[in-house]
């Protein structure tokens, strides 16, 4: 009984919603309505006013109202970025981190003690260097690879160092090594 009250309700005014109208105002804005929008000067017509169902009405405006969203987030986002960029400008430059010119020596394979070691020298050009550390990676005939890791301190602008760095090896490796590459982190 409750359901047939429910259809007597419901049908006549699906009968009633009958023919929807889309159209975009001044402000592009994107109206809905089931009367012809009126042609004074404030509405222009996006398209012609065309019928659709109210399905279509509903799924259109969801669009409308998710696009939106999107530009309001992405105002959001475009205002924090630029905040952002102005803070960043705003501090001062700092000092570039010391590059030192490091020129390492290939590794030497002791077998009696079955170490690996390097040795190189580093020059500080321009500005003095607190602390360096050198990861050399390096590696085996048979494909064997590890990390010697080397570091010194207090190196004066125009002065250099000679560096050192061993590792210990233990398992099969072959015993022609090469250095693949290096980094440094120098401050």
């Amino acid at each position: 009984m409750r359901y047939l009250w429910m259809l007597i309700v419901l049908i006549p005014s699906v009968a009633l919603a009958g023919t929807l109208y889309q159209w975009v105002d001044e402000n592009g804005v994107k109206h809905f309505s089931n009367t012809i929008p009126g042609n004074n000067a404030e509405t222009r017509i996006e398209e012609q006013a065309k019928p659709i169902s109210p399905e279509e009405a509903a799924r259109r405006q969801r669009e409308s109202f998710r696009e939106e969203r999107q530009q309001e987030h992405k105002r959001k986002i475009d205002a924090i970025n630029q905040k952002h960029d102005d803070y960043v400008r705003s501090l001062p430059k700092q000092q570039e981190k010391p590059k030192p010119s490091i020129s390492i020596s290939s590794p030497r394979w002791d077998s009696n003690t079955r170490t690996l070691s390097i040795s190189g020298r580093v020059e500080a050009y321009g500005q003095s260097i607190k602390y360096l550390i050198i990861y050399a990676h390096v590696s085996d005939n048979e494909g064997f690879s590890t990390i010697i890791r080397c570091s010194v301190s207090d190196i004066t602008a125009g002065s250099s160092r000679i560096i050192e760095g061993s590792e210990r090896l233990f398992g099969k490796h072959g015993d022609r090594w090469k250095l693949s590459k290096y980094e440094y982190n120098a401050n």
